[in-house]
């Protein structure tokens, strides 16, 4: 197989954003299961505890995600982009 390197120049922000909106929901719902079921026994807590968590961890995945492809592309203009081996 042949190995090529190529150079990400430019990153969409709204693709970014939807798959860190995905990325940051999943960490959320697992991690605010597991501190929910070790805090308390109440189900309305339990589940109102999982559900603002991971509403809450989607918005900031999707604004961290939009933000963090803006600055990619400014500093990826400024000094070149990632390099990656592609076969």
């Amino acid at each position: 197989m042949k190995t090529t390197t190529r150079t990400i120049t430019s990153i969409n922000p709204k693709s970014l954003a939807l798959v860190s909106l995905v990325t940051y929901a999943v960490f959320g719902l697992v991690g605010f299961s597991l501190m929910a079921l070790a805090g308390s026994s109440n189900i309305g807590y339990i589940v109102g505890y999982i559900v603002g968590g991971v509403v809450l961890y989607s918005i900031l995945g999707l604004i961290i995600g939009w933000i963090g492809a803006i600055i990619y592309n400014f500093a990826a203009k400024k000094v070149g982009g990632i390099q990656v081996e592609v076969e």
